[in-house]
């Protein structure tokens, strides 16, 4: 939309600010630390014109604004990048602008599950129309993050999963102390947030994941009968001898292995060697606190 007149530029302005209003989140009280946060700072003197400034600025993808003295602090990251760490002030206000068509190298958090809620995580994945968003509080800020000293009482569930178009690349991983410990990425080009996507024909690759021995499993679905859902399994041994590299076991389930067996539920499983092991040998597998799924957009 281009203005070339005064008038025209004000009516402009009014359009975008309306645009700029849509598909915000408000998540008040945060600030934004680690790579790639340090903002831009304008002086705005409103929450409103703050977030107009991100519509207007290609590079902003989200806005602190803080309330005392008027200033806007324009980040080229969102609250939702793996790096990035938000903290709690009352002082601040902080709005995540989203854009229709985000065709840039951002990951974008999708879904964020925790370990011992006693929630299950294949039902937040499929609850379509869920967004959590915009509903986040200063009690619940850790559910945007891999940290898990932050608080989270829930399994994050973004708007973007229903909306899976246009997309890159998936990422599928765990996370203890802010360390990813495991990782593996999927081509999710022509893909649903479904089945689909988790399959061993689209696997990008890492250097730390070594598939030698073929797949048995490799589902969001996973085992049914042990609940066993984002399941990347090869081989079954009578448990001891099993071998995989990743699941999240959402349940008890009676006559399934004892390494799945304990909670609180769910837990994240993984390989620390990236060949497939047996979830019950201690030195070649562990559980992470925090699993996370990360997007990327094509570039149009």
């Amino acid at each position: 939309m281009k203005c070339t007149t005064f008038i025209l530029s004000i009516l402009c302005l009014k359009v975008i600010y309306t645009l700029g209003q849509s598909n915000v989140f408000d998540l008040t009280h945060v600030l934004l630390t680690g790579p790639g946060a340090k903002p831009e700072a304008v002086r705005a003197n409103h929450v409103g014109k703050c977030v107009l400034l991100c519509k207007l600025n290609d590079g902003c993808r989200s806005v602190s604004y803080e309330v005392d003295s008027g200033m806007c602090f324009i980040h080229r990251v969102t609250l939702l990048s793996p790096n990035v760490v938000p903290s709690y002030n009352t002082n601040y206000m902080f709005t995540e602008v989203s854009r229709e068509n985000d065709d840039d190298d951002e990951e974008y958090l999708v879904f964020r599950a925790t370990s011992g809620i006693g929630l299950r995580t294949l039902d937040s994945w499929n609850n379509d129309s869920h967004d959590d968003s915009n509903s986040l509080t200063s009690a619940t800020i850790g559910c945007l993050t891999v940290n898990n000293q932050l608080p989270c009482d829930r399994h994050f569930r973004s708007w973007r999963l229903d909306h899976w178009n246009n997309i890159s690349k998936a990422k599928f991983a765990f996370y203890t102390d802010l360390k990813a410990v495991f990782s593996i990425t999927f081509d999710a080009s022509g893909t649903t947030h479904r089945d689909q996507v988790f399959h061993k024909s689209r696997i990008i690759p890492p250097s730390t994941f070594y598939p030698a021995n073929g797949f048995n499993f490799n589902s969001v679905l996973g085992l049914e009968n042990c609940a066993r859902r984002f399941y990347l399994s090869s081989f079954f041994n009578q448990c001891v001898g099993d071998g995989a590299w990743m699941m999240v076991a959402d349940e008890y389930k009676p006559k399934c292995c004892d390494y799945e067996s304990s909670g609180p539920y769910p837990l994240f499983l993984y390989s620390k060697t990236g060949y497939a092991v047996s979830f019950g040998d201690s030195e070649k597998a562990g559980y992470a606190q925090v699993f996370a799924v990360f997007i990327t957009y094509n570039k149009d």
